[in-house]
C-alpha cells in the first residue's frame, strides 16, 4: 500500500475513526493494528514475523541489560541483542548475495563446492526498524535512555505505519514519549499535517512521477542518447530522486502529524545548500546522523588510541556501512567503500567529528574546513592526508588530554563543576558549548575511574554536539 494510491487514501480515515472514540489508554493497540495491517498488505508475512521477532529479542534484551548488574553480563546481552537483529537484516536482505559470492569466491579458488543459493527476499522497511531496534540498545547500553518496560507501545515503535516503510529512522527518545501521550483530535495538528500531505502528494505523484517518464527512456536505453539528452537525463534525475523520497517522508510526516506525532524532519532543501558538504547535512538527515552517532562515534572513541588512524578507519567503517545499507550489490559497496571519490557526505561527517572537541572548548582545530570543503580525494588519500597533517592527531590527542584534565581537576570545561552519579557524571550550569543553565551530561560506562587515565565516555552538548575522550 503506497502513500499515493486510492487505498491508503481510504486506509487514513478509517484509522481515525476507530482511533479517536477508544479511550486513551487502548489507541496505541488500534495504532499497532492498523500498522501490522498496513505492512500485511505487501503481502509477505514473513515481513510481520521479522518485525514481531525484532520487537520481542529487542524488548527483552532491553529489560535484562536495565537489571544486569555486572558488566560482563551486560556486554553479552548487548551483543547478543545487537547479532540477533543483524542476523535478520542479513537473513532478509543480504542472504542471496553472500551466497553468490560465496560461490563464486569458491570457484575461483578451484573448491568444487556450491552453497545453495536461497530465493531472494523482499525486505521493505526492515532496515528501518531494524536500526531503530539497534540504536535502542545501544541507547540503553549508554545509559541515556530507559528501558520501554511496555511490549506494545516498543513495537509501536517499531512499527508505526508512517514511517515504517522508507523512514525516518527514529529514536526511542522521540517518538515513545509522543506514542504514549498521544492525545485526542487536534484541529490544528490536523490541518498542518494536510497540507504537508497534500505537499508531499504534489511532489511525489506530480513532479517525481511525471520527471521519471523523461528520465527512464533515456537510461532504459542509454546507447541510443548521446550528448545533452543525457546530460539532461542526469539532472532530471537528481531533481526526480529528490522529489519522490522528501515527497514520500512528507506525506509519512503528515500522516503522522495528523496523529499528533511529530516525525523527525528528514530533508531541509538540500538544493539549496553552499557546498557539498552542507548538502549532506541536509539530505536523509535521520540516517545520516544515525551513522554518525551510533556506529563512526562510537567506533572513533575505542580506536582512539589508533589516533590519526583510528579516525580514518572508523570513517571508513561508517560509510561503508552506508553503502550496503542502500543495497545488496557491489555497486553500492563501491559507492561507499574505499573506492568510491571522497563524496561531501564523507567530508561533512569528517569535518563534524573535527569540529566537536572545539566546541567543547577544547582549541580551535586546523584543517576542519579542508576537511568539510576541500579536495576530492579518495578515502584511502583521506586517511593518508589525517597522518601527514596531523589533523586527526591535534583532534584527538591534544584535544582530548585537554578536556580529561579538566574533569580530573573537578572542574569541566568552562568551569562547570560536575558530580558522579552512578556510572555518569552532570555538568552543572557553566558556559559549555551554551549559555548560563545550559548543561551537558558525560554518558559512558565506567570512564573517569581510577588515576590510570580515561576510560570511554562522550561529551553531549546541547543541540546536539559532542565530544569522544
Amino acid at each position: 500500500m503506497n502513500f499515493n494510491s486510492i487505498p491508503y487514501l481510504l486506509f487514513i480515515p478509517i484509522v481515525f475513526l476507530c482511533l479517536y472514540p477508544v479511550a486513551d489508554r487502548f489507541r496505541w493497540l488500534v495504532l499497532l493494528a492498523a500498522s501490522l495491517y498496513f505492512y500485511a498488505t505487501l503481502g509477505h508475512l514473513y515481513l510481520i514475523a521479522a518485525l514481531l521477532l525484532v520487537a520481542v529479542v529487542t524488548w527483552g534484551c532491553g529489560l535484562l541489560l536495565a537489571r544486569s548488574r555486572s558488566e560482563r553480563g551486560k556486554n553479552a546481552l548487548f551483543g547478543s541483542g545487537v547479532s540477533a537483529n543483524l542476523l535478520v537484516l542479513i537473513g532478509l536482505k543480504y542472504l542471496p548475495f553472500l551466497e553468490r559470492n560465496l560461490n563464486a569466491l569458491l570457484a575461483n579458488c578451484g573448491v568444487h563446492l556450491a552453497v545453495p543459493e536461497g530465493k531472494a527476499l523482499v525486505s521493505i522497511g526492515v532496515s528501518y526498524f531494524v536500526f531503530q531496534a539497534i540504536s535502542y540498545l545501544i541507547d540503553l547500553d549508554m545509559e541515556t535512555e530507559e528501558p520501554e518496560r511496555h511490549l506494545g507501545y516498543f513495537t509501536l515503535y517499531l512499527a508505526f505505519f508512517p514511517k515504517l516503510m522508507q523512514g525516518p529512522i527514529e529514536r526511542a527518545g522521540d517518538l515513545l514519549p509522543q506514542l504514549r501521550s498521544a492525545s485526542g483530535f487536534d484541529q490544528q495538528n490536523f490541518r498542518a499535517g494536510a497540507l504537508q500531505f497534500g505537499w508531499g502528494l504534489f511532489k511525489k505523484a506530480v513532479l517525481a512521477d511525471r520527471l521519471a517518464f523523461y528520465v527512464n527512456a533515456v537510461y532504459g536505453d542509454v546507447h541510443a542518447y548521446s550528448g545533452l539528452p543525457l546530460l539532461v537525463a542526469t539532472y532530471i534525475y537528481a531533481f526526480q530522486l529528490y522529489y519522490d523520497f522528501s515527497g514520500y517522508t512528507d506525506m509519512a510526516l503528515g500522516t503522522a502529524r495528523m496523529l499528533n506525532i511529530r516525525l523527525t524532519q528528514n530533508f531541509n532543501a538540500p538544493y539549496l545548500a553552499r557546498s557539498v558538504a552542507d548538502f549532506w547535512r541536509r539530505w536523509h538527515i535521520s540516517f545520516s546522523r544515525w551513522i554518525l552517532d551510533y556506529l563512526f562515534k562510537p567506533l572513533q572513541m575505542r580506536l582512539r588510541y589508533w589516533k590519526s588512524l583510528g579516525t580514518a578507519v572508523a570513517l571508513l567503517v561508517a560509510f561503508l556501512a552506508s553503502g550496503i545499507w542502500h543495497g545488496a550489490s557491489w555497486c553500492f559497496v563501491i559507492w561507499g567503500g574505499p573506492a568510491r571519490r571522497l563524496s561531501g557526505r564523507f567530508r561533512a561527517m569528517a569535518a563534524v567529528a573535527q569540529e566537536a572537541l572545539p566546541a567543547a572548548g577544547a582549541g580551535k582545530v586546523e584543517g576542519a574546513a579542508d576537511l568539510a570543503d576541500g579536495g576530492d580525494l579518495q578515502p584511502g588519500l583521506l586517511c593518508l592526508d589525517l597522518l601527514s597533517r596531523g589533523h586527526g592527531r591535534r583532534c584527538l590527542v591534544r584535544g582530548q588530554a585537554s578536556v580529561r584534565r579538566r574533569f580530573r581537576r573537578g572542574r569541566a570545561p568552562g568551569g562547570a563543576r560536575h558530580h558522579r552519579s552512578g556510572d555518569s557524571r552532570r555538568v552543572h550550569a557553566g558556559d559549555l558549548a551554551g549559555g548560563p543553565g545550559e548543561g551537558a551530561h558525560l554518558v559512558g560506562k565506567g570512564f573517569l575511574r581510577g588515576s590510570g587515565g580515561a576510560a570511554p565516555g562522550r561529551l553531549s552538548l546541547p543541540g546536539g554536539g559532542g565530544a569522544s575522550f
